[in-house]
């Protein structure tokens, strides 16, 4: 039997969340945020996923000190509870207001789960969606100001990429890494990224396994893989990187892979990956591995990599960023 009033206490804590949200009110953000180490922050857009207590408050705090700030106006809620867990979904509007600029009114959907604690409902799990980004001005809760518009998709074609290309394609590197990185690293972080990683190795283009593709008449995005025993770009010269690996017995690397920001979340990323899976494949090839840096995580684990371990990535000017050593095996 639904008790009427855990449903309306899960709407009261939404409301609640509303309302810290527009406040910007750190605290009380927080205490409606699960004690778990599971509790994670999906923003609209999905370009990041900010799972544990520390991630998430890194995550608000970065929204809380932008010029924005949010609000959320619903036209239906539905909650269903049981056992002390509860899910819900919210329709209506998000409110964005900067100082000097009219509010913008964007159509949102706000769905998520709570566990009850203490006689307390707590979110366990908050997921936004909004409209595309295309038809709105003035950006939006997902990106905290980081990543331009959405542009309208068109046909895009995938292809090698040339030395002629190398040029556009380290521009693309570094638009990508000033846009996504400083939702996980620190500005200093960020522009060592752009100086050390946004930087092609030419080794990918002339064994012919790395790919671009290009919209627009303009390169969208990049990556490749590698038969060769480096692992990343950034990480310096050694001696053994030219090394052929043994594919009986060595996975196939993954290797610089970038989206620009504004062809976020249109599959160019996975279809990349696809190709460097079957060309892998076909030189016989039983695993991939990579080393990612975080904004590229939640792509490469849909695709079906593992995390086998959260290193410091170092960089040549002696800083670290926070990277993920990840595996896949290809299947047959």
């Amino acid at each position: 039997m639904v008790d009427a009033s855990d449903i309306e206490a899960v709407l009261a804590a939404i409301d609640d969340f509303g309302r810290c949200l527009e406040a910007q009110d750190l605290g009380g953000t927080l205490a409606l945020l699960a004690d778990d180490p599971d509790v994670t922050v999906i923003p609209s857009e999905g370009v990041e996923t900010h799972r544990g207590r520390p991630a998430v408050e890194a995550f608000v705090r970065r929204i809380y000190a932008a010029p924005k700030r949010y609000s959320w106006r619903w036209r239906d809620r539905w909650v269903s509870t049981h056992a002390g867990w509860a899910s819900f979904v919210a329709i209506g509007d998000e409110l964005v207001a900067v100082a000097g600029a009219e509010r913008s009114v964007i159509p949102y959907c706000l769905t998520g789960m709570l566990v009850r604690h203490d006689g307390r409902w707590q979110f366990l799990l908050l997921h936004g969606s909004e409209e595309s980004s295309a038809a709105r001005p003035g950006g939006s809760l997902a990106t905290a100001d980081a990543a331009p518009a959405a542009r309208p998709m068109t046909d895009q074609v995938l292809r090698q990429a040339t030395l002629d290309d190398v040029g556009e394609i380290e521009s693309l590197m570094k638009a990508s890494i000033r846009d996504l990185f400083p939702m996980f690293y620190d500005d200093a972080q960020t522009e060592a990224s752009v100086q050390y990683i946004a930087s092609i190795d030419r080794s990918l283009i002339e064994d012919g396994t790395y790919l671009v593709t290009e919209a627009n008449d303009e390169l969208v995005a990049c990556g490749g893989w590698s038969r060769r025993d480096k692992l990343y770009t950034g990480s310096g010269d050694a001696g053994g990187d030219a090394r052929l690996l043994d594919p009986a017995f060595e996975p196939a690397r993954v290797r610089a892979m970038f989206v620009r920001a504004d062809w976020a979340r249109r599959g160019l990323g996975t279809r990349i990956l696809e190709a460097c899976e079957a060309a892998a494949r076909a030189e016989g090839f039983q695993m991939l591995a990579l080393m990612a840096t975080l904004p590229g995580v939640p792509l490469y684990e849909r695709f079906g990599f593992e995390v086998l371990e959260r290193v410091d990535i170092p960089l040549p000017n002696g800083m670290t960023i926070g990277g993920a050593r990840m595996q896949k095996p290809i299947h047959r």
